[in-house]
């Protein structure tokens, strides 16, 4: 098909049996959707892309954070799974590089120096600190120790990516099992294939949670928008919606939009919509380690951040 069509194949999934086309130009490509238009033995859809996220900023030098949860042994059907789709995760430090499984890299190996702290790290970090409050609320006696992130690094050495990695992301996420599946990633642009992958989570009950995006807009932003993922948005320090974050009639919870986290003696805070998933991912696999069924789990995430309901976030340094 690619020889026929004047294309060039730049990548290809056997899993999601899907190939990436390329043309010489867009009058090409608009050629070549015409012709496939009438195919009955194929299904064709635009690739959007992503940007690579970025840490909103840093600070001063400071020590690394003292994680309080102890890693335990899980056997099987014991452990908590969080699918972190996102840019590749560093080492951590502490106990916090017990809880993390190895990565699954869609886009090849990630060239991230060693010395810049990448999106993906401040998510895990994000993620399990969240995973820490949750201790503090509910006592000495839990399994979150159960609980593992799944770095997904749709990314690699890109500065963006696209809608054909985030699809092949999900579907690593749904083929090891994850009980939640964090997207702190957005565009403009609705994938079909996406569309199926989010629905087929849905179908065994795994947690999606996206962003809405940092624009400020009321306008849609994918894949947060789709009825199979519950979308994000982002608070400041009084429990109000942030003047960076995105709004909207598909917005479905909000959460606190920034948060501390620590990367080679330096203190960095990581602020927006991506960070109040991390945090809302971090929530919803406490309770599943709690043993709380995926429904009930849902149920209580959209209790407790319903989108019109205040939010109460300390202040940094308090």
């Amino acid at each position: 098909i690619a020889a026929e069509l004047g294309a060039k194949i730049v990548g290809k999934s056997e899993d999601l049996n899907a190939y990436r086309l390329q043309f010489a130009d867009a009058e090409k490509a608009e050629e070549a959707r015409k012709a496939l238009a009438d195919r009955k033995d194929l299904n064709t859809e635009d690739n959007y892309g992503f940007n690579r996220p970025a840490i909103a900023g840093s600070g001063a030098d400071s020590p690394a954070a003292l994680f309080p949860i102890d890693p335990k042994p899980v056997g099987q059907g014991g452990q908590v799974t969080v699918a972190l789709v996102d840019t590749a995760v560093q080492p951590l430090e502490g106990k916090m590089k017990d809880f993390v499984l190895p990565s699954v890299n869609v886009s090849g190996a990630s060239q991230a120096s060693p010395t810049d702290l990448t999106h993906g790290t401040s998510m895990a970090q994000t993620l399990l600190n969240s995973l820490a409050l949750a201790k503090n609320q509910a006592g000495p006696e839990n399994n979150l120790g159960a609980v593992r992130l799944l770095p997904i690094d749709i990314y690699g050495s890109s500065s963006s990516t696209t809608t054909f990695e985030v699809a092949q992301g999900l579907y690593h996420a749904i083929q090891a099992d994850a009980q939640v599946i964090n997207l702190s990633l957005g565009g403009t642009g609705d994938s079909p294939m996406v569309e199926y992958l989010l629905q087929m989570a849905k179908q065994k009950q795994i947690m999606v949670f996206a962003s809405a995006g940092n624009t400020p807009t009321t306008d849609p932003t994918w894949p947060a928008a789709s009825p199979y993922a519950i979308a994000v948005t982002a608070t400041d320090w009084s429990g109000n919606i942030a003047p960076y974050a995105n709004r909207g009639s598909f917005i479905d919870i909000k959460a606190p939009g920034s948060s501390r986290v620590y990367f080679n003696g330096q203190t960095y805070i990581s602020t927006g919509t991506s960070t109040a998933t991390a945090f809302v991912s971090g929530q919803a696999a406490a309770l599943a380690a709690s043993g709380i069924p995926p429904a009930q789990t849902a149920q209580a995430i959209h209790k407790s951040f319903y989108v019109n309901q205040p939010v109460v976030q300390r202040a940094p340094g308090r």
